[in-house]
């Protein structure tokens, strides 16, 4: 007898520090600012809405994040959270489809920056085809029949996903040790840091440190 395996939605709470970040935290009151879904167990992709460029988080949407080599590579100290939640083969699919709906509209959909504002004002602005990335990642799980929050979209904050039943955490800490341990990558900032000791033994300067 073939045993069936499991499926699993993956939820990545994220704090890079960055302009965007650090105001949302300090709107939210909360250690994460930053949601992303996904369904790959390597935990490499996911889905949300966020900047699309690193060198602009002004121009953003519908993204792909690509956690061993995409934009949180540019982030050092990046503070994370993983999650996973045992779904079903209809939920797996569900989740497939809209993610596929969003990725073939995606010149269509934008960033609500405005619903942020509102947020912490206590009420939610939405936005046809806008989302801040838990609109979108609460969106996808009430489509897909996972949970239900209770709440308008503009009101749910990334660490609300953890009042889902049977989340279970994956891992923790910083995202660049994670990448390390995972794929054996490094974020550029750390590479340069791992070769400074090469660098100076090679220029002589220990040998000048010892002869002072």
């Amino acid at each position: 007898m073939v045993q069936k395996k499991d499926l699993n939605m993956y939820i990545l709470l994220t704090y890079t520090g960055s302009m965007l970040s650090s105001l949302i935290r300090k709107l939210s009151d909360y250690p994460y600012s930053h949601i992303a879904i996904g369904l790959d167990p390597s935990f490499q992709t996911f889905y949300s809405f966020g900047r699309k460029y690193f060198s602009n988080p002004l121009i953003a949407g519908f993204v792909s994040e690509d956690v061993k080599e995409g934009v949180y590579t540019r982030f050092a100290n990046t503070e994370f959270s993983l999650y996973k939640v045992k779904i079903t083969r209809e939920q797996y699919n569900e989740i497939q489809d809209i993610i596929y709906e969003f990725e073939c509209n995606k010149k269509c959909y934008r960033y609500n920056f405005i619903g942020l504002v509102t947020a912490k004002a206590g009420f939610s602005f939405e936005r046809d085809k806008a989302y801040f990335c838990s609109e979108f990642a609460s969106e996808v799980v009430e489509r897909a029949g996972i949970y239900e929050f209770g709440k308008p979209r503009g009101m749910i904050h990334p660490m609300d996903f953890l009042d889902i039943p049977e989340v279970k955490l994956v891992a923790e800490g910083k995202l660049s040790e994670f990448r390390q341990e995972t794929w054996d990558v490094m974020t550029p900032d750390l590479r340069w840091r791992s070769k400074i000791p090469l660098l100076a033994k090679a220029s002589g300067f220990y040998e000048n440190i010892r002869r002072q």
